[in-house]
Order: structure tokens, then C-alpha cells, then sequence
């Protein structure tokens, strides 16, 4: 260590020490250089951030700091560790798609978060799509769980597609729209309880194991007084 890198670090904790020193092994710079990447990414979680990007796109980590620096200067309600962050996220995002990253316009795209959107808007078709052709399949073993009580005035009913479960959840404020994954490949199946006169609107919805037993039943809010449920109704 030079005399500046001394003064730097004679009252540091002992991470911020070895963060530096990796920064500055990783960079080969005078201590001055380095000091300006140590201001910005100088902590253990960007570390492991910086580490991990540079594993997959195979290159050094100065043109990844200086990337994220740039997004910075571009976004200025963006602090350093969310745009590495957010840029980490993207290069996974391009492996999981099969995007070519030894391409600079894929691995340095002009806007970072336009970028972000549309490779997350990318994944989500793939991904409902799979789970959609899984549901349909699934869909054809529990049919016989809908159901008709005329003497009730209520129904069962199997949710037609996946954003059907996720707006019940919407609607219903709980957290059903958390469970349309399983239910798409059959781990769990979700049916709605409707009235037989609306069957359009959210009423409770149910959690059937995969043998058939009513695993929870749920309205609005849970059926919690407190947050303005109110509990199941005796037909219900």
C-alpha cells in the first residue's frame, strides 16, 4: 500500500479493505484510478455483483463499472448499487433468453431499463406461455372439481387462464395470485366459489390438494375483521 491508500483505510473494517484490494487486483491501476471505482462500488454486495457479471460475459470489470457509471450519469435518481443491480438482472435476463452478450449493443444496450423491460416483457410471454400449455393439460384431470349447488346459490368453477387467478387475488386482496404457478402444472389446483346468479365476480377462492382436500378457503381480505374481511358466510 501507498501512503494515500494508507491513510484511506488506517480506521476501515476489515470488508472494506479486501474489497479494495480486489478492486485494485482486478483493475491493475494506480491508487488514485482506483479510488474513484472504490467511491462507487466498494462494498462486498457489488463486489459479489461485479464478480458474478464479469463470469458470464467473460470480460474485465472495468468496462462493466464504467457502463453502470454511465447509466448513473443518464438516471439521476439511480444510486451506484441499484444500477448494478438492475444491470446484473439484465445479463441474466440475456443468458435465460439466449441473447448473444459478446454483441456490445446487447451487453451495453443504449438504455439500461428500456432494455431491462423488454427482456422481462420477453420472458413473461415465454413463461405464460409454458405455464398456459401446462394449465390446459393439467385442466383435463380436474374437471370434475366444478361444481353446481342451485340449493345454495353458489358454484365452483376452474379459472379459465392464469390471469384469471391473479386478478381474484387483485380483486380479492389476498395472495392467490402467488399460487397460479402450481396450479398451471398441477401441484395444487385453485377453483373459484361464485354465486350462481354472478359468476363473474370474485366471491372466495379455494386451495384443493392434489387428493382432493380443501386446503383453504379464502374472501375478501382473508376474512379478517380487522383489515375489513368479514368472516364466511354459513351457505359459503
Amino acid at each position: 500500500l501507498n501512503k494515500s491508500e494508507l491513510e484511506l483505510f488506517r480506521e476501515c473494517e476489515v470488508d472494506q479493505y479486501r474489497s479494495y484490494i480486489i478492486l485494485r487486483r482486478k483493475l491493475g491501476l494506480c491508487s488514485d484510478k482506483v479510488f474513484k471505482y472504490y467511491q462507487h462500488f466498494g462494498t462486498e454486495q457489488n463486489i459479489q455483483y461485479l464478480d458474478a457479471i464479469c463470469s458470464t460475459v467473460k470480460i474485465a470489470w472495468k468496462p462493466i463499472m464504467d457502463y453502470v457509471l454511465k447509466v448513473v450519469s443518464k438516471n439521476k435518481d439511480i444510486r451506484d448499487h441499484q444500477a448494478l443491480h438492475d444491470y446484473y438482472d439484465y445479463v441474466r435476463e440475456c443468458v435465460k433468453l439466449e441473447y448473444d452478450l459478446k454483441s456490445r449493443i446487447v451487453l451495453f444496450p443504449k438504455d439500461l431499463y428500456e432494455a431491462h423491460q423488454r427482456n422481462q416483457a420477453a420472458i413473461k410471454a415465454v413463461t405464460d406461455a409454458m405455464y398456459e400449455a401446462e394449465r390446459k393439460k393439467a385442466d383435463e384431470q380436474r374437471g370434475y372439481l366444478e361444481y353446481v349447488d342451485d340449493q345454495r346459490g353458489l358454484a365452483v368453477i376452474l379459472p379459465s387462464n392464469l390471469e384469471d387467478i391473479v386478478y381474484e387475488g387483485a380483486t380479492l386482496e389476498h395472495c392467490v395470485g402467488g399460487y397460479a404457478d402450481r396450479h398451471a402444472l398441477g401441484a395444487l389446483h385453485i377453483v373459484f366459489l361464485r354465486r350462481r346468479d354472478d359468476l363473474e365476480t370474485p366471491y372466495y377462492t379455494m386451495e384443493i390438494s392434489t387428493s382432493g382436500r380443501i386446503v383453504q378457503c379464502r374472501g375478501f381480505r382473508n376474512n379478517v375483521e380487522s383489515r375489513g374481511g368479514k368472516p364466511k358466510t354459513q351457505e359459503a
